[in-house]
């Protein structure tokens, strides 16, 4: 096979351990151009949002996020390459960069969720049309979602028993850490930046990101297990806790309109009433329910 350059796009896989789409762009490649791309869907600030953040995380996360970035490019760093980080529309940014850089290959995680199917299909759509082979393998779930909707008629299962019936045991190949890397190639002028402290994304002073892979953790509790007789099981046990984890993300991944109730088949039609005073009540926990208040105290 020719060799080329190859992009590799970093979303939730912020790690080199187990990273198969990093294994991939490694292959017969000239130049590795490593990106992440500060996406204006998840990050722009939301002023209507009760607690600081954007609509879809709040600072916390986003905190968590950049302090992960910041450690990827270290490691990045120390086998001679460097995290190339850009903000924007994913999307717009990884297709415009394909084009700049004369890229070959684009290597990524496989994403299971609503934006991100959407997100990867228009950059896929453009790779195709422009001769660019995609690799996108599944590494943030123990199992492939698709493969488990399959077996069941093309319907995701919807009881942590009947998924876990399909899925059987984890058929795992875990990938150390390179040792080395192909040569970062020449990046032009571009608007390059560098990671953001949380109070310049605008939200004030103030496992999601895959930095350690679930299976590499599954396959470090299988030999735990190994030399200790007496441990929990299944769904109580760390590797029930897996489990769950990835049943929830075939679900959602078969299941349209997953995050939402409205189109959703599985999610009861509910006739909420909008009222403004009674959501401020209930966020605040003034209902008057103590329960639910004291619930609402809690979170």
């Amino acid at each position: 096979m020719e060799a080329v350059n190859s992009l590799l796009w970093f979303r939730k896989c912020l790690r080199l351990h187990d990273n198969p789409a990093l294994e991939h762009a490694c292959r017969n490649s000239i130049h590795l151009y490593p990106v992440f791309v500060l996406d204006s869907w998840y990050l722009d600030p939301d002023p209507t949002a009760f607690s600081p953040g954007s609509a879809r995380a709040g600072v916390n996360r986003i905190q968590f996020m950049l302090e992960s970035l910041d450690d990827l490019d270290c490691s990045l760093k120390k086998l001679g390459s460097r995290l190339l980080l850009f903000k924007g529309d994913a999307a717009d940014v990884i297709i415009k960069l394909l084009k700049r850089w004369n890229i070959g290959k684009l290597c990524f995680e496989f994403d299971t969720e609503p934006y991100g199917l959407n997100r990867d299909r228009k950059v896929k759509d453009f790779a195709s049309s422009a001769g660019i082979e995609v690799l996108s393998p599944v590494s943030h779930t123990l199992f492939n979602p698709e493969e488990i909707i399959q077996k069941n008629g093309g319907k995701p299962p919807l009881t942590y028993q009947s998924f876990l019936k399909l899925a059987g045991s984890p058929q795992l190949s875990i990938a150390l850490p390179p040792q080395k890397l192909p040569s970062l190639g020449d990046f032009g002028e571009c608007d390059l930046t560098s990671v953001p402290r949380i109070n310049e994304l605008g939200y004030g002073n103030l496992r999601q990101f895959g930095c350690l892979s679930s299976r590499y953790f599954y396959q470090r509790l299988q030999d735990v297990y190994k030399s200790v007789k007496n441990h929990t099981s299944p769904p109580v046990s760390l590797v029930g806790q897996l489990l769950w984890r990835d049943f929830f993300y075939t679900v959602g991944f078969g299941t349209p309109n997953f995050d939402q109730m409205k189109g959703n088949r599985i999610c009861k039609q509910i006739p909420w009433n909008e009222d403004d005073a009674l959501f401020v009540a209930w966020r605040e926990a003034k209902t008057g329910y103590p329960w639910i208040d004291a619930v609402m105290v809690q979170v």
